[in-house]
């Protein structure tokens, strides 16, 4: 993909990316989790690239340290909502479908509500909605989520000492390897990081989700594997039951990672769901 520059609406820069674009190609706009790159799902967007002209970009300021907040808002979620809008002027994008994955899924959810006019329909793979753990069954990593985040985001003192503890354990605990390890450990790299990723993790835990599924109103495809230790299918189950008229598929043998892998099947059925008028 290539690599674009643009600036955000409160002069933000972000670092957006496109696949090249073919006259009169389906356009597709991926949410990436929080704190990744594209090179996570470069093998998604291969595969995408045979049926659309594929765009995303960097979640805001979490893998820039080197770049001061702004202000006491720049990791809101409406100033994530609102680089959508950024991307999509600066691409001239009329009319494209959005796809969200892992906690991109809950920031998809968030820019279909506020934003359904532009876009045609919406596509959540495997979603992380932070649901709080009284509402929904949840995994560990999940549980452990909602318990450390806020934590993290009270102020930048906090969240060094708890930068500390985490290098401490993972000197000391050695965990087993993952193939999207150094995809996902991002804003574990920079203790600046860790604190933007925690603000604005526990903003997406603090947001009325239920509201926000209730305010999409267009086609949405809800998608998970019973398999996901990281996201619990669960949580799909629920988003899925409150997003009107939306259709939900569980791969009864899929992980969290598929969409990465571009497994074949998964892609289909996303590609199928975008494709059908």
């Amino acid at each position: 993909m290539t690599a674009v520059d643009i600036p955000g609406g409160d002069g933000v820069g972000i670092r957006a990316y496109h696949s090249p674009v073919k006259s009169g190609q389906e356009q597709v706009i991926i949410v990436l989790p929080l704190a990744t790159t594209p090179s996570l799902i470069k093998e998604t967007v291969t595969s995408l690239m045979r049926h659309y002209t594929v765009f995303t970009w960097e979640s805001r300021l979490i893998l820039t340290p080197e770049v001061d907040l702004p202000g006491p808002t720049a990791l809101s979620i409406e100033s994530h909502v609102r680089d959508v809008d950024a991307v999509v002027n600066y691409f001239g994008i009329a009319r494209a479908s959005l796809i969200g994955y892992c906690s991109g899924a809950s920031a998809a959810l968030h820019i279909a509500a506020s934003n359904s006019g532009r876009f045609q329909k919406l596509a959540l793979v495997s979603g992380a909605y932070f649901i709080p753990p009284r509402e929904c069954e949840l995994t560990q990593y999940e549980r452990d989520v909602h318990a450390l985040m806020p934590q993290v985001a009270v102020d930048h003192d906090r969240a060094s000492y708890v930068f500390e503890r985490f290098a401490s354990w993972n000197a000391t605990f050695k965990r087993r390897p993952h193939e999207f390890d150094a995809e996902f450990d991002r804003p574990y790299g920079h203790v600046d990081s860790f604190y933007r990723y925690g603000v604005s993790i526990a903003n997406f835990i603090h947001s009325d989700w239920k509201r926000i599924a209730r305010e999409v109103t267009i086609p949405t495809l809800v998608t998970c594997g019973r398999l996901d230790d990281r996201t619990h299918y669960a949580s799909s189950m629920l988003v899925a039951s409150r997003v009107a008229g939306s259709e939900l598929y569980i791969d009864e043998a899929g992980d969290h990672y598929e969409f990465c892998r571009a497994k074949p099947f998964l892609i289909e059925k996303v590609t199928a769901f975008l494709s059908l008028s």
